[in-house]
């Protein structure tokens, strides 16, 4: 085995062999220079080209809202040696900044259309490249300014949550901060717009106090202040609670009152473990819906709850109704 290995590293180490592969280096040598030399020679000639160059826009008109998007980029067809162009296609060149005020009215108040030609850039955008190359044209050939006098509107800010409390607990509050944002834009959209959404959120498992933000949706061409709301949601263990009443209380003014049945009736609810103490009767609003019966010495009052107080939910009575009799 060791003699086979050795014969084989004598092979290709011989003098023919190593004569050979010198061959081929001198040959890829003076390739590359060539290849090299004739790269450079190319780059001496002058060429076509195009690039893309970001711009940005300062100096807006006062008292005007932009109502359509503006390019952020042009392309610059130039004619120049092949070095210089190369040197623009792996260098990204600075931002060219156009200066509003140099290319719209001072006295421009909106509600109209201008047009920014761009060969008018040309005398700039040359100061930012090379005197190796010239500009012949640019695209678009056109920037298009439309805006529209601001207006100003404040508007009430409704908060799109949907949660889910853990089990036993309810919510006894939930406010938004601010309720209020002030909207800024074009007239014939602040017309149609009577209050602001937020971006929708799901909260789950509540069982403490959350306070969380969110923003307000974005509406085109107008701009919102603030931007983020706040919300808050109050939460609390609930526990039954029983409350006893005298029908007596609820049938007050009438005359000629024989009997009610029954004579007491229990309001059951679920209350925040919180507020159980400051619970009481007094708390609901109660509402009497009277249905006669075909006697007319009988009436059935059946009772309802215009609304719920903080800190309350699930509230029933039983019975659901009382008799009154009358003589």
């Amino acid at each position: 085995m060791k003699s086979q290995l050795l014969k084989q590293i004598r092979t290709i180490f011989s003098p023919k062999k190593v004569q050979l592969n010198k061959r081929i280096l001198y040959f890829l040598f003076f390739l590359t220079i060539s290849t090299f030399i004739w790269f450079f020679n190319k780059l001496e000639k002058n060429y076509f080209s195009q690039f893309e160059i970001s711009v940005q826009y300062y100096n807006f008109p006062k008292n005007v809202i932009q109502t359509e998007k503006l390019p952020n980029k042009i392309t610059v067809s130039i004619f120049g040696r092949g070095f210089t162009i190369l040197r623009y296609k792996f260098l990204s060149i600075s931002t060219f900044y156009i200066d509003l005020k140099k290319h719209l009215n001072s006295t421009y108040k909106g509600n109209e259309t201008v047009f920014l030609y761009t060969e008018n850039l040309i005398s700039s955008l040359d100061k930012e490249l090379s005197e190796e190359v010239k500009i012949i044209q640019i695209e678009p050939k056109s920037i298009k300014f439309s805006f529209a006098q601001k207006n100003i509107k404040k508007l009430p800010v409704v908060a799109k949550v949907k949660y889910q409390l853990a089990p036993n607990h309810l919510l006894i509050d939930f406010s938004v901060k601010p309720n209020f944002a002030i909207v800024t834009g074009p007239s014939e959209t602040l017309d149609t717009l009577d209050t602001l959404y937020s971006i929708p959120i799901y909260l789950s498992n509540i069982q403490q106090n959350t306070t969380t933000k969110t923003q307000i949706q974005p509406i085109h061409n107008c701009e919102i202040s603030p931007k983020t709301i706040e919300v808050e949601l109050k939460v609390d263990k609930k526990t039954e609670k029983i409350i006893k009443i005298n029908t007596s209380k609820l049938i007050q003014g009438q005359e000629n009152i024989q009997q009610i049945i029954p004579e007491q009736l229990t309001l059951k609810c679920y209350v925040a473990v919180s507020k159980y103490k400051e619970i009481n009767i007094e708390s609901f609003d109660i509402k009497l819906v009277k249905h006669d019966a075909k006697n007319p010495k009988i009436a059935h009052y059946y009772l309802r709850l215009n609304q719920l107080p903080d800190g309350v939910t699930f509230a029933r009575f039983d019975p659901e109704f009382i008799t009154v009799l009358y003589h």
